[in-house]
């Protein structure tokens, strides 16, 4: 060989000194992956088949056993299977281990609702998680009234506790709709019992537990008679009507003959847990403990308000369901109007003052949504534009608000339906118009608003009994037009605006600590929304951006901690009344 050049030793010089290079190819498992799935599918290199009675399948050990553990420990820990080319699989069907096993070679999976059971199914037998979560997912997108029963029922079979748990929140939640179901007819006695047991089963009267349990009791009266009366001693006879327990048990012939039913409803009767004894949380005191459900509101209004172009006044009045997640319009108010307080009492939906887009008004109406009709009440003594509203202890409150020509009012009337007359009360430590208000614990809670040369971060709460205003810690930030929901014994103050800024932010008060905290925020900036709580969950509806006036609304759940888009208004719009 001849002497290498100059050139070439200093290129090995240079070469001798560089840092090391790793290469990484960003398609390697992939391609290694669809290697395999070619031999796979031309049967090359297997040293496996799967089978059941209808289909047999070649695989690769070492690609089952890093998908699936069950695999895995199949075919290292010396089982008989460890040592067989052919292996029976019991529990799967075929299609489903056709699928599962193509995954595995290709990360990749259909699931519908045709398939999605037999699915879960096999990757449960199978222990492929992946795939687990991916159907408990889908199903969870399923869920309605329809179906939520029995996928409660298969998520505990396959031990999907997650899907599980959310199903069956979905039925406690959504009880009387399910109950309307061909599925309610037919669950076992042990699951009604758990229904029926559950302090968060959301009816709007003890009454419509019975009712459904003797539905269901109805729909096959022979077999289920011996097990009944341990169902109804879950429902909480204490809280029903003796004529109607009377009636619906006592005059039934079968139910009359039973000693066990005979014995609930006697004790039904009695006037105070005290007599048994026992702790509070014992069987007996909790028949006489309503659920948390009764006496909360399952829908909310929206009504009138101002829309674009032109700020336009409108009488439109819609009621929104959470359960159908659906609007509906209702009988429209006699008066287009905005800024208007709106709160509900004894079935009823009271609207208070507004302004007709040139003056302030007195004008109060009711709305009942039996008849879907409205009626004049006596007016306010003053004119109350932009004004709020709050129901406490039985009477209907107006708040504040704009007398229409020359101030901010700090005035206070207050409404008695069983006279139809107007008292004031105290005075408010301020000035406010577009305020919003909140109820807890028998006060009420007054924040932000405007007071004719600034918005405003005060608070002040009114106590009834002694009839005076108490100022509490302001906001951390100025709330013109904002709203006020009550939630987990806690003031949310939502949205409004700061010197003509929409904002998106919330503001948490705790009367206990006596402090604000910042809440998670909403999608959007929201001035002159609207807020209510329905159920355990509180809604933000409409308002408007500093842009433009939404339609949208979003959801906050506190068991989750966010906010969530749900069906929207017919047309964008602020300023109107919101109530629950």
């Amino acid at each position: 060989m001849g002497k290498p050049s100059d050139t070439q030793d200093t290129a090995m010089e240079v070469a001798g000194t560089a840092s090391p290079f790793t290469f990484t190819a960003p398609t390697h498992a992939s391609c290694i992956l669809t290697a395999m799935n070619d031999c796979r599918d031309r049967n090359e290199l297997c040293d496996v088949i799967l089978y059941t009675e209808e289909c047999e399948l070649s695989a690769h050990r070492i690609v089952l056993a890093c998908c699936s553990p069950y695999f895995s420990a199949m075919f290292s820990n010396k089982h008989r299977e460890s040592k067989q080319d052919r292996i029976k699989l019991i529990g799967i069907d075929s299609q489903s281990l056709t699928d599962l096993v193509a995954y595995a070679y290709t990360s990749t999976l259909v699931i519908n609702e045709s398939n999605v059971q037999n699915v879960l199914a096999g990757a449960g037998l199978l222990q492929i998680t992946p795939v687990i979560e991916a159907c408990c997912e889908f199903l969870q997108s399923l869920l309605d009234h329809e179906n939520c029963l029995g996928i409660a029922s298969f998520a505990e079979m396959h031990g999907c506790l997650k899907l599980y748990e959310s199903s069956w929140s979905f039925v406690l939640e959504n009880f009387s709709d399910v109950a309307k179901t061909e599925e309610f007819l037919s669950i076992p006695h042990e699951y009604l019992i758990e229904l029926v047991k559950s302090g968060n089963l959301s009816v709007q009267s003890e009454e419509s537990v019975l009712d459904c349990v003797l539905k269901w009791f109805n729909h096959n009266r022979v077999e289920r008679l011996a097990g009944l009366a341990t169902i109804l001693k879950h429902v909480r006879l204490p809280l029903i009507a003796s004529d109607v327990l009377k009636d619906k048990i006592l005059g039934d012939p079968h139910l009359s003959c039973s000693p066990d039913c005979l014995a609930l409803v006697a004790n039904a009767n009695r006037c105070s847990p005290d007599i048994d004894g026992g702790a509070p949380d014992s069987p007996e005191h909790v028949q006489f403990i309503p659920r948390k459900s009764i006496g909360q509101s399952t829908v909310l209004y929206v009504i009138g308000g101002e829309r674009a172009p032109g700020r336009l006044n409108v009488d439109v009045v819609e009621r929104f369901s959470p359960s159908k997640n659906a609007w509906t319009e209702l009988c429209p108010m006699s008066t287009s109007r905005r800024g208007m307080g709106v709160a509900s009492m004894d079935g009823y939906v009271y609207v208070i003052g507004g302004s007709d887009g040139l003056n302030s008004l007195r004008l109060v109406e009711r709305y009942d949504p039996v008849s879907n009709n409205w009626t004049k009440l006596a007016d306010l003594h003053q004119e109350r534009s932009s004004v709020s509203a709050a129901v406490l202890d039985g009477k209907l409150y107006a708040i504040g608000g704009y007398d229409g020509s020359t101030s901010c009012l700090d005035s206070v009337e207050r409404y008695d339906p069983i006279g139809n007359s107007w008292t004031y009360v105290a005075n408010m430590s301020h000035q406010r118009s577009m305020s919003a208000v909140g109820v807890l614990n028998g006060f009420l809670y007054v924040v932000g608003g405007y007071n004719g040369a600034a918005d405003l971060s005060t608070c002040e709460v009114y106590n009834p009994i002694t009839n005076q205003w108490t100022d509490i810690p302001p906001m951390k930030a100025c709330r013109c037009m904002s709203g006020v929901g009550v939630l987990d014994n806690k003031v949310y103050a939502i949205g409004g605006c700061d010197c003509s800024k929409s904002l998106n932010s919330i503001e948490i008060y705790d009367p206990q600590k006596q402090a604000w905290e910042l809440g998670p925020d909403m999608s959007d900036r929201r001035s002159g929304l609207g807020v209510a709580v329905v159920g355990s969950k509180l809604y933000a509806v409409g308002g408007y951006t500093g842009d433009e006036y939404l339609s949208s609304m979003e959801c906050y759940d506190p068991k989750v901690g966010g906010w969530s888009l749900v069906a929207p208004l017919g047309c964008g719009k602020r300023r109107f009344g919101c109530c629950s």
